[in-house]
């Protein structure tokens, strides 16, 4: 080989050593990051860099949110962990990676001198912390990946018959008619307290705008019975049963517990009853917050028969999804599978290898030596 080609050869080696690099390097910056105990805030230009303002996710979905007020001349803005700048998270770059960025947030001015919200988006679906999304849009909400989708159809399979005896609700759906009249029981949603034990039931929603301040609504109970009644809305397509304990008084001995969100549709559960599954609790914060992640519609009717309600249509979310998809940031690949050839292996591709080594090895130093240093 010439020492032309040779040049040129190591030259690309060099690009491409860059690009794996720099994407590799993304994530190093973060790896000891702890999740757990972490909390975000959002801060910038708008209050002189003096302190975060807090990020909050009441329930638990992993989209956080914060309103600030932005000045007139606009501003630039950041997100950081445990208020600090060890870890924060900034403008993306073209693969969608925060790397600990050093590029701040900027306002549109279409914003200028209003109140607007800034949204941290760190649900599942992402490759890491280093995709984690800021900005002032509501990101879509993340799709799962395909062995994702496999999983929940299995644990869906497994969980699709819940155990209620014959006619467990038969004398429930009596008292309900005679406390609420039969012919008005399609206006509510039920939801069975019988192992939940909570002393008292409400629910949640983000419309109407009126219940949309946690914990929501409390429900009604059907005397002498665990069967809670909640009023339908046809606006509502999400609902979170709760025990209706604040978040300013929740204690280890005063817990607030929840359900995951529950899908719910006009046709499919109005007038029917919801089944919590108690065994997929999930504590945190010492047991002083606990959801619920499983749960069942049944239906609830004079029979008292335990025949589980399908799930909601999917086809519409998944349209919505789509049309929504340049809100997400993508997800960067260096599996081949981007259309980006790998580096060639073997003997003929030894001074290749090397320049890549030496190549990625001075791009992580360059990162790791910049971890610290904020944008401001």
């Amino acid at each position: 080989m010439n020492k032309k080609a040779l040049s040129i050869l190591l030259a690309g080696a060099t690009a491409a050593s860059v690009v794996v690099a720099s994407a590799a390097s993304a994530s190093a910056v973060y790896e000891d990051f702890q999740l757990e105990g972490a909390t975000y805030g959002v801060i910038g230009d708008f209050n002189s860099w003096g302190g975060d303002v807090a990020l909050t996710d009441e329930d638990g979905d992993g989209l956080y949110t914060a309103t600030v007020s932005v000045p007139a001349e606009g501003s630039s803005y950041k997100v950081r962990a445990n208020g600090g700048w060890d870890y924060s998270w900034g403008a993306t770059n073209a693969d969608g990676v925060t790397a600990n960025s050093q590029d701040n947030c900027k306002f549109d001015e279409s914003v200028y001198g209003k109140d607007v919200t800034v949204y941290f988006d760190t649900r599942t679906g992402k490759s890491g912390v280093d995709t984690w999304y800021v900005g002032t849009e509501e990101p879509a909400a993340p799709t799962p990946s395909e062995s994702s989708q496999e999983s929940s159809q299995e644990s869906s399979e497994e969980s699709s018959t819940p155990e209620v005896p014959a006619g467990k609700y038969a004398e429930a759906y009596k008292k309900a008619s005679e406390q609420l009249g039969e012919e008005n029981l399609s206006k509510y949603y039920f939801f069975d307290n019988s192992e939940s034990k909570w002393a008292k039931v409400g629910a949640y929603w983000w419309t109407p705008a009126e219940n949309a301040t946690w914990p929501g609504q409390e429900a009604i109970q059907i005397e002498g019975t665990d069967v809670w009644a909640i009023e339908y809305n046809a606006e509502t397509t999400k609902i979170i049963f709760n025990n209706l304990v604040s978040d300013d008084e929740y204690t280890v001995d005063n817990p607030k517990i929840q359900t995951s969100d529950v899908k719910v549709d006009a046709t499919a559960n109005a007038g029917n009853i919801y089944i919590p599954d108690v065994s997929s609790a999930d504590a945190k914060e010492d047991g002083a917050a606990v959801t619920y992640k499983e749960g069942n519609w049944v239906v609830f009717d004079a029979s008292g028969e335990p025949s589980v309600v399908p799930e909601p249509s999917e086809e519409e979310s998944s349209n919505s999804a789509s049309a929504d998809d340049s809100k997400t940031p993508s997800t960067p690949s260096n599996d081949g599978k981007d259309g980006k050839k790998g580096v060639e292996t073997g003997d003929s591709a030894t001074p290749i290898a090397l320049a890549a080594v030496f190549a990625a090895a001075a791009l992580t130093a360059v990162v790791l030596t910049k971890k610290k240093v904020s944008s401001k």
